[in-house]
This record gives C-alpha cells, sequence and structure tokens, in this order.
C-alpha cells in the first residue's frame, strides 16, 4: 500500500460515477524503461486500424489518480476509453464510495508477480496474489 487517495469528509461518490483520467508522460511501449515503473499503465492499440499503443508512465509526470492503491476488492476500475479522438485511461465507480473510504482499482496479478511482490489489500489475512483475471 502507498500513498492512497480517500473520499472527502462530506463526499459521496455514486456507482458509476466518472472521477477522473490517469495522467502521464505518454512512451511508446518499445521505449526502454517505458514500463519498467510502478506507475506505468499501458493503453492498447488498434493494429488493425494501424494504430499503436503507448504506455502512459506516471512516475514523473502524473496526477493524483497514480496514488490509488490496489485492493482483490475493487470500488474503482480503470480501463481504456475513446473521448472523440483522444484515447485515455478513464477512472469509474464500481460502487456506491462515502467519505473516508480510500479509492481501490484491482491492479491485476501480473503487475504483482510481474515484480515479484505480493498484494498487502484486507482481502485476505496473509500477503497473497490476486485471483486470476476472469473474462
Amino acid at each position: 500500500m502507498g500513498f492512497g487517495v480517500f473520499i472527502r469528509p462530506g463526499c459521496v461518490l455514486k456507482k458509476g460515477e466518472w472521477i477522473g483520467e490517469y495522467l502521464g508522460e505518454l512512451l511508446p511501449p518499445t521505449y526502454p524503461g517505458a514500463d519498467d515503473s510502478n506507475y506505468a499503465f499501458e493503453l492498447p492499440g488498434f493494429p488493425a486500424e494501424g494504430i499503436s499503443g503507448v504506455v502512459i508512465n506516471a512516475q514523473r509526470h502524473g496526477n493524483w489518480t497514480r496514488f490509488v492503491n490496489s485492493h482483490c476488492s475493487p470500488n474503482v476500475v480503470a480501463y481504456p476509453e475513446q473521448v472523440g479522438k483522444v484515447r485515455i485511461v478513464a477512472f469509474r465507480t464500481v460502487k456506491r464510495i462515502v467519505a473516508g473510504q480510500q479509492l481501490f482499482i484491482a491492479y491485476g496479478r501480473q503487475y504483482f508477480s510481474g515484480r515479484g511482490m505480493l498484494c498487502s489489500c484486507n482481502a485476505q489475512a496473509q500477503p497473497h496474489l490476486p485471483p486470476e483475471e476472469s473474462d
């Protein structure tokens, strides 16, 4: 667990509410060290249309969304979205979140296993790997 993002007193976020965009340095996936950061999101491309993906690396340049921690039972989802002609990683709530609660996304099993780390969320009593992602 890192810094974390918490809901302010008096605030309530409704289920399905768009709350932010993941911002950072845009790098080609082939750029040396593009995804070496703990703050890197891969934004897939559209190979059939000749559009390659990018890595959004918020290690040095980013906004508050880079401080959202991981949990095996998240209350926020981060996903690629198209806004006009711009592709972004959007953060949207998946349940009602009240004042004092922390925002969580699921980093995924690959994030932890690829770094030789374990998740320390309270979904299990001990540090663990997140469950396999299901489609």
